[in-house]
Formats: C-alpha cells, structure tokens, sequence
C-alpha cells in the first residue's frame, strides 16, 4: 500500500505540471475572447463538469473495499449498501425538512473535502492542524467564485433553498480580499512552521494564484468546472486508481471500468428521474437548482468516504 501511494506521487507530478499550463491558457482565453464567445462554453463545461464528478465518485465501492478487506464480497455489499442508502435517505429527509440547513451541511462538507484532497499530503501534524488547513483552502476556492459572481450564485442559491441573499459590492471586495490574503499567508506560515517543503510552498503559491486569476478571468460555472475537473478529480481519480491498483492488475481493472459505467449510467438516469419530477412544479428557471441538489445529494456520502480512505492510508503508512 505504502509503494502504491508513493506511485501516486509520482504520477501526480506529471498533473502538477500539465494542470497550471492549462489553467494559465484558459485564462488567456477569458482574458482575450469576447464575452458572448466565452459563454458559448458554459453549458458543455457544466456538462463536463457533472460527467466528472459522477465519474471520479463512481468507483466508492471498490474504495469501501479496499479499506474494508473482508473475503465476504455479498457482506462488503450489504454493508455498503446500507451506509450509502442510509447517509442518503438521512440527507434527504434533513433537506425535505430544511433545504437551508441540507445545503449549508452540503457547503461545510464541500470546503472540507476540497481542503483535505489538496492537502492531503500532509505529515506529521495535529488534527486541528489540518481541518484548520483544509477549511482555509476550501473556503476560498469555493467562496472566491460564488462571492466574486454572487449575482449569478444568489440564483441558484434560491432555487435550492428559497433563501435570497445580497452582498453589497464593498462587503464582496473585502471578503474577498480577506480569503485571498489569509491563504497566502497561511500558506507563508506552514512554510515558516516547516510543515510543507520550499518546493511545496512554491507550488502551493503557484496554484493559488492561477486558481485566483482562473475565477476572475472566466464565468463562474467556466471556472469553477475548470478547477473541479483538472484540480480536484483528475488527482483523485489518480489516487482511487492507484490504491485499487487499477493499472496493474486486469481485474481489478476489469471491476473498476464496469464499476464507473454503471454507476455513471445509474446517476444520469436519477438526475432526468429529478428533473421529471420537478421540473413542472417548481420554478427552477434552467433548472440549475435541480443539478445542484443533484450534486449534493452524491457529494455528501462521497466526501465522507475519501475521507475515510485518507485516514486509512495514513496509518497504512
């Protein structure tokens, strides 16, 4: 296990070199392409975005397996079955009751779980240590484009909870502000701490920015699938890839392929079934609520159990 995440390392170097450049010619892009050309792309990028994330979540049964090695496969089922069906139905029924509340759970969850991808690498640090870390990058690359865009945020915001907010252009600058200099800073500190190397700090910094410069030079539903596909589930596909040892064992590859076509086949058909449902008894204007209620309905159980993975392999290690 310990060989297979070292494998993981070296394989997401090539990502840490490939990804920025991408990032830095998409933002040419925003920067350069008129408006009305760059909003062309919004709809395939949302599209794009939503294959992704159903695609890096759809091997959680091969990763329940693996941190759970029993020789029983219809028990490891059964078990997983029932954890999976009752975190959902339970995160159901708390949004039927407060979609306020199911959709605040489902923010926190979000920036804890971008947190601990990006940061997962971490060693030899206290547990407040890295839940401080992680809440202090996911906030901000998931609070710099829904404040940077509120406009467009407050929309989909009020389709899922039927809440309406409002920020003031000062109160969106400052906050702003606020989560871009706390980062860096946090960042300089953890350095300073000797907790991350001189490399690793140059990287960390690196990113940050292009992620900053990302969410300003493009739409907020552009940029923010730009980051969710090549930052956060292209490495977490990797990590799940590797520690399945996908690539080197033919049934395990077998499993792994057959695993992600039918769950993906299985998510699509459930969002149409939501969209059938609600379509015509809710005002959803593009029924981006209904995509994002979607989407957090296979967030929560997915975090939960990456998380568990994270934990595993740190003490496999």
């Amino acid at each position: 296990m310990k060989l297979a995440f070292l494998n993981i390392i070296k394989q997401q170097a090539i990502l840490y070199q490939v990804v920025p450049v991408l990032t830095v010619f998409i933002i040419i892009l925003g920067l350069t392409l008129p408006k009305e050309a760059v909003e062309d792309f919004i709809i395939p990028f949302s599209l794009f975005f939503i294959l992704m994330g159903i695609i890096h979540g759809a091997s959680d049964f091969l990763v329940f397996q693996s941190i759970y090695n029993t020789e029983n496969f219809n028990n490891q089922l059964l078990q997983f079955s029932i954890g999976y069906g009752l975190l959902t139905l339970s995160y159901l029924i708390i949004w039927y009751i407060s979609p306020l509340l199911a959709f605040s759970f489902f923010i926190l969850v979000s920036i804890y779980h971008f947190g601990e991808a990006n940061w997962q690498y971490l060693k030899n640090v206290s547990a407040s240590r890295k839940i401080l870390t992680y809440f202090i990058w996911g906030i901000a690359v998931l609070g710099i484009p829904i404040i940077l865009y509120f406009d467009d945020s407050q929309i989909i915001i009020n389709e899922i909870t039927q809440v309406k907010l409002s920020l003031t252009s000062n109160q969106k600058g400052i906050m702003i502000f606020v989560l871009c200099f706390a980062n860096l800073v946090y960042i300089t500190h953890l350095f300073d701490k000797e907790i991350i190397s001189y490399s690793e700090f140059g990287r960390e910094i690196r990113n940050f920015l292009l992620l900053i410069g990302l969410f300003f030079s493009t739409p907020l539903l552009i940029g923010f699938s730009i980051y969710f596909v090549f930052w956060h589930s292209l490495p977490s596909m990797n990590h799940q890839i590797i520690s399945l040892s996908v690539l080197e064992d033919p049934n395990q590859r077998s499993k792994y392929v057959k695993q992600v076509v039918i769950i993906t086949f299985i998510s699509f058909a459930g969002l149409a079934g939501l969209y059938m449902v609600f379509e015509d008894t809710r005002d959803f204007g593009f029924n981006l609520g209904i995509l994002f209620f979607f989407i957090a309905i296979i967030t929560v159980p997915h975090s939960i159990l990456m998380h568990l993975l994270y934990i595993y392999k740190n003490q496999d290690e």
